[in-house]
C-alpha cells in the first residue's frame, strides 16, 4: 500500500527542491504538489462542507501573515481591517479545498516550508484535525544542513523543549569538536545570494575604514518582517526599540561597573534599500554606539566581548568562537550554560556584567553545538540537490512515514 504525501509551496525556489524530492523517493510513495495559488483558484469552487476550524483558530493561523503586513503599512489602519477581513475569505476558501483534498486523496505526511505563513499554516493545522502527520523543513544554520521537524522549526521546534540535563549527555570526540568550530556558518538570511558578491565588494572597500572600539558589545539587526522578529520575539518590536533598550541597558553597566564599553550595531543585508535607519543614527550620534553596514559579521563576533541578539544565527555563529551570547527573544538555541537568556529586559544590564565578566561554559557550549549539528540537523543540498546530497532528507521523510524515526528523550 502507497503512501500518499502532500508537498505544499509558497515559491518557486520551494518548488523545485520539493519537485526533487518527490520525484525521488521512489515509487512506493504517491507525492502530490500544491502551490498556494492553487488553494485560492480552486477554493473559490467548494461551498458549503464541515467548518474544522474555528475563527479563534484561523486568527491564531493568520497572526504571521497579518503582522508583516501591518510591519509593511504602518498607520494605515483601515487597509490592516480590510486585509485582516480578506485573510479570512481566504482562509475560508482554502479550508473548504484542502478538507476535500485531504478526504479525496487520503493523504498520509504533509510537508511545508516554515509553516508560519497563512498557507502553510492553514495547510498543516488542518492536518491535524485528521491526524496527518507534517513535517516543517528550513535551512539549517550549517552549511548544506536543513531544518526537518514534525512540530515545528526556529522558537517551536522540538529542540526547544530541551533542558540542560539534555544535552549533558553528549560525549563528542575532540575531533567533532574541532571540525564543529572550523565551520563557518550557514546564513539564512532572506535575499542574501544576490547581495552577497555587492556586500563582499564594499567590505573590501569600506571595512578598513571603520576603527573598531577596544571594548563594544556587538548588536545585529534582524529582517523587520521576518518570523523571528514578529513572532519569536515577545518584548522587543522592531530594531529602534532593540537599539533603544541594548544601549540604555549598557548605558547602567557602564555607570555600575566604571567601564567604557561601546554597541556596535550591524545592519542586515536583507533591508538594505527598505528600511531607512538615518533617524535612528542621528538620535545616537553623541553616543557610544557605531552602525556598520558592510563590516563583516565574523570579525565583529571576534573583536566584540559580547553578542546580544534577538535570536539571530549569528547567535550560533558567536558560540562557534565560544563568545558569550544573550538572546533576548525565543530560540532553539535558549540552553542554559549555552547563552543567557533575558526575559525580563530590566535585567538586561546586570546579565550584561556576568557575561562580560564570568567565563562561558566551554563544555556545554561544544555539547549543544555537537547535539544541534549532527543528530538534530539533517544533511541536505537544496540549492544543488542530487540523491547523494539529499539521501539524509529523503530517508528522513520515509522514516516519519514509516513510524521509525523516534526524537531522542
Amino acid at each position: 500500500m502507497s503512501d500518499n504525501i502532500l508537498f505544499f509551496v509558497y515559491n518557486s525556489h520551494q518548488e523545485e527542491y520539493f519537485n526533487f524530492l518527490a520525484q525521488n523517493l521512489g515509487e512506493k510513495y504517491n507525492t502530490y504538489l500544491l502551490k498556494e495559488a492553487d488553494l485560492l483558484r480552486r477554493g473559490v469552487t467548494k461551498f458549503g462542507g464541515t467548518d474544522y476550524l474555528s475563527k479563534d483558530k484561523i486568527e491564531d493561523l493568520m497572526n504571521f501573515t497579518y503582522l508583516r503586513f501591518k510591519a509593511k503599512f504602518k498607520g494605515k489602519n483601515l487597509l490592516h481591517k480590510v486585509y485582516k477581513k480578506f485573510l479570512h475569505v481566504k482562509a475560508k476558501l482554502w479550508e473548504r479545498f484542502l478538507t476535500d483534498f485531504y478526504n479525496e486523496h487520503d493523504i498520509d505526511l504533509v510537508i511545508v516550508w516554515n509553516g508560519t505563513n497563512l498557507a502553510p499554516a492553514l495547510v498543516t493545522r488542518l492536518a491535524k484535525e485528521f491526524s496527518i502527520k507534517a513535517l516543517y523543513f528550513e535551512s539549517g544554520q550549517f552549511p548544506n544542513t536543513l531544518e526537518i521537524d514534525s512540530q515545528g522549526v526556529n522558537a517551536v521546534s522540538s529542540l526547544s523543549n530541551k533542558e540542560k540535563e539534555f544535552f549533558m549527555k553528549e560525549e563528542p570526540s575532540q575531533e567533532a569538536i574541532a571540525q564543529i568550530h572550523g565551520i563557518e556558518i550557514e546564513t539564512r538570511d532572506l535575499r542574501m545570494d544576490r547581495l552577497t558578491n555587492v556586500v563582499k565588494k564594499r567590505q573590501v572597500q569600506k571595512q578598513a575604514e571603520i576603527d573598531l572600539p577596544n571594548d563594544f558589545l556587538f548588536l545585529p539587526f534582524q529582517v523587520y518582517t521576518d518570523t523571528q522578529v514578529l513572532i519569536n520575539s515577545p518584548n522587543i518590536d522592531n530594531m529602534y526599540e532593540l537599539v533603544d533598550i541594548c544601549y540604555g541597558a549598557l548605558e547602567k553597566f557602564n555607570q555600575r561597573n566604571n567601564k567604557d564599553y561601546w554597541l556596535v550595531v550591524k545592519e542586515h543585508p536583507s533591508d538594505f534599500g527598505r528600511i531607512d535607519y538615518s533617524d535612528l543614527k542621528k538620535k545616537y550620534e553623541d553616543k557610544n554606539i557605531i552602525f556598520v553596514t558592510d563590516y563583516d559579521v565574523a570579525d565583529l563576533i571576534e573583536a566584540s566581548q559580547l553578542v546580544i541578539t534577538i535570536n539571530s544565527s549569528v547567535g550560533i555563529e558567536a558560540l562557534l568562537k565560544y563568545k558569550p551570547v544573550i538572546t533576548l527573544g525565543k530560540a532553539n538555541y535558549n540552553v542554559e550554560g549555552v547563552v543567557n537568556h533575558v526575559s525580563k529586559l530590566n535585567q538586561l544590564p546586570q546579565q550584561i556584567a556576568e557575561s562580560i565578566f564570568d567565563e562561558v561554559d566551554y563544555e556545554m557550549i561544544d555539547k549543544f553545538l555537537y547535539y544541534f549539528r549532527y543528530k538534530y540537523l539533517v544533511n541536505g543540498n537544496k540549492e544543488e540537490p542530487n540523491q547523494e546530497n539529499n539521501h539524509a532528507v529523503l530517508e528522513r521523510i520515509k522514516k516519519e512515514l514509516d513510524g521509525e524515526y523516534y526524537e531522542a528523550k
